[in-house]
């Protein structure tokens, strides 16, 4: 019957632990599901803020773009200037006589508009030159000797010595006219597309090539800029600069820079188209310091008539700009107001693929990184301390659960020690019972002594029978009411002797005998109730006759205490309890590891009892190592205070 009960206590702990797998498994299922939607329903918030964020980022690029277009244009209004302004003196077109309203038969010099107007502090210089050495600027008086060239002042004092003549007369030292107008005609091939632009590389390759070479031919430059003007007026239609019909001694006259005619004008000359290409920007490296300027640069041809012979019939105009107080101004502008907080204007190289970050005059682009976007949100905390929560109370849950499985079934199988002891412990005084009647009943009358002996015989049983029902009623209430104690002043030595007297037939039967030892005062007392004191003890040496395993004497220590109580020992030198058990043979129906073999009998209440009398005096009992065999835990300990609290 035992090995088919354990069977059943343990399938069915395993099924109890399969269900709470399930469970936990189920739970586990359920939080990754939750943490998994809650992760998607955070990316998808996460990719809204982020396209927000992109949004808004091109929004404020869009906007910064808007703010440069005003300084774009500005420099597209350079880009429009008459070629007539770029002399210091130019000849108005059209000029007519205030008197009699016809027009003049003498050109009419007037200051260039270029000199006067007011301009930003980042347009540095408007010039023409011409081969092989005639250069002119607006900006610069016609008498102005050459000032001195800006790679010979000290870069700390430009800010005071870089006039317009310095940097006319740096300009016109680093570079010679026609060299000017290959930079111009470079621009515009690598402006055309891809075929300008391998053409433009083979040109700039030849260019470097001519600046090595110190002896290089000028003339062949000199051959390649009347090719240009050759395409350029073959190609008239795609390349005026204007249609105003000029006659062209005034075309001449404003082209070529110190050159102003005093012949008459003749008033039946076809008039002559203005023939040029567009503004392109180039970079010049006028202060030989590695610091680029920007140039806006164009080509101008000149009339083909034999009163003018030159070399090279093209004048080169253009705008010298200060590109780092011109990139500042940008920068300035798109950071304004926070726009764009780490945006930088850089150059653009030639031919680069249009983009909207590209400004349309100047030859530069809008660099902005994107501030730094916004990172996938850690879990929802109502999400987290939701499943907290509900990991905690399940788990709190099946912990109960399963505790209390475990203890229901520690009771059920007690309570079947509990009947099996129970028949076993009230089958043996009825057997003798039965057995001692009809003895007696076939007994001779005249047999005292046997008689006798029978009578004792089932007064024993019959004592036993009582305690054992007794001890039932006793623990049936243990959990409905304290104990009702009786205290009294009694003595250490009264309660041994008591003990002796109670226990020597106990002893006897089990070849054992007590070892009485007092070491309390003479005159000590206790403040207790005897008859649970007695009980108590009893029932010690009751479990060392049937559990200890061996014979001989039984210790009974009595000692007083720091407190003036008293601390009774009962050793019996045997085997002791096991120390996995020394917590659990306080526990009712729990018996000792060789109770079932050693066939002593008993339902496992006398220690829980015991122990329950104990708390009743407030006392403690406790298993203690003994040093008589080893260190087992043989040893039973009562301690008692003088004085229970309750009365």
């Amino acid at each position: 019957m035992h090995h088919s009960h354990s069977i059943s206590r343990r399938t069915l702990l395993i099924v109890l632990f399969a269900i709470a797998a399930l469970v936990l498994f189920g739970m586990g299922w359920a939080t990754q599901t939750t943490l998994e939607l809650d992760y998607q329903q955070r990316r998808a918030d996460h990719e809204l803020r982020l396209r927000e964020h992109r949004e808004e980022f091109e929004n404020r690029v869009v906007n910064a773009m808007y703010r440069l277009v005003r300084f774009d244009e500005q420099v597209g209004r350079e880009k429009e200037q008459p070629f007539e302004f770029f002399n210091p003196l130019y000849f108005p077109p059209g000029a007519i006589d205030g008197e009699s309203g016809l027009p003049l038969t003498k050109p009419v010099l007037l200051p260039s508009p270029l000199a006067t107007s007011q301009k930003r502090d980042w347009v540095l210089l408007h010039f023409q030159a011409m081969w092989p050495d005639k250069w002119a600027s607006p900006e610069v008086s016609p008498n102005e000797d050459w000032a001195t060239p800006l790679t010979a002042i000290l870069a700390e004092d430009w800010s005071v010595q870089a006039t317009a003549a310095n940097w006319l007369t740096s300009l016109r030292t680093q570079y010679d006219p026609v060299r000017l107008i290959q930079k111009a005609r470079i621009a515009e091939m690598q402006d055309s597309g891809e075929s300008g632009a391998k053409a433009a590389a083979e040109m700039v390759e030849r260019n470097d090539q001519d600046s090595l070479d110190g002896n290089a031919d000028k003339s062949r430059m000199v051959r390649e800029v009347k090719r240009i003007v050759e395409r350029l007026r073959n190609r008239q239609s795609e390349h005026e600069h204007t249609e105003a019909c000029e006659r062209q001694a005034i075309i001449i006259a404003n082209l070529i820079p110190g050159h102003y005619s005093t012949l008459d004008m003749n008033p039946d000359e076809e008039c002559q188209s203005v023939i040029g290409s567009k503004m392109f920007p180039v970079w010049l490296d006028v202060t030989q310091d590695g610091t680029e300027q920007l140039a806006l640069l164009r080509y101008v041809s000149l009339p083909q008539i034999d009163v003018i012979e030159t070399e090279c019939p093209v004048v080169a105009q253009g705008v010298l700009i200060d590109w780092e107080r011109l990139r500042s101004d940008l920068e300035a502008e798109v950071r304004a107001d926070d726009l764009l907080k780490n945006a930088s204007i850089e150059k653009r190289v030639a031919g680069e693929p249009w983009a909207q970050t590209h400004l349309h005059h100047i030859p530069a682009r809008l660099v902005a990184e994107m501030p730094t976007p916004p990172t996938i949100a850690a879990a929802s905390y109502d999400v987290m301390w939701g499943l907290g929560l509900a990991w905690v109370v399940l788990i709190a849950a099946l912990c109960g659960i399963v505790y209390g499985t475990i203890k229901y079934l520690g009771l059920i199988e007690r309570r079947m020690r509990f009947t099996a002891a129970v028949t076993h412990e009230l089958r043996t005084p009825l057997t003798s019972f039965q057995l001692y009647t009809d003895l007696l009943g076939e007994l001779d009358p005249n047999d005292h002594a046997r008689r006798a002996k029978y009578v004792d015989t089932l007064r024993s049983e019959s004592k036993r029978l009582s305690n054992l029902v007794e001890n039932v009623l006793v623990y049936s209430k243990v959990n409905d009411a304290g104990a009702r104690i009786n205290p009294c002043a009694v003595s250490p030595r009264k309660i041994l002797d008591d003990l002796r007297d109670d226990t020597s037939r106990r002893c006897n039967e089990n070849d054992r005998h007590l070892v009485i030892t007092d070491k309390t005062d003479a005159v000590a007392k206790l403040e207790t109730d005897p008859e649970f004191v007695r009980q108590i003890l009893a029932s010690l040496v009751d479990n060392a006759c049937k559990y200890s395993g061996t014979t001989g004497p039984i210790w009974v220590d009595a000692s007083t205490t720091r407190g003036g109580g008293v601390l009774f020992e009962v050793d019996d030198a045997g085997r002791g309890v096991d120390p996995h058990e020394t917590r659990e043979i306080f526990e009712p129906f729990r018996r000792g590891r060789d109770a079932d073999s050693a066939k002593s009998g008993g339902m496992g209440l006398g220690l829980a009892l015991s122990r329950y009398w104990a708390a009743c005096l407030d006392g403690r009992l406790s298993v203690k190592r003994s040093e008589r065999n080893g260190g087992h835990y043989s040893r039973f300990a009562l301690d008692l205070p003088a004085r229970p609290r309750q009365s």
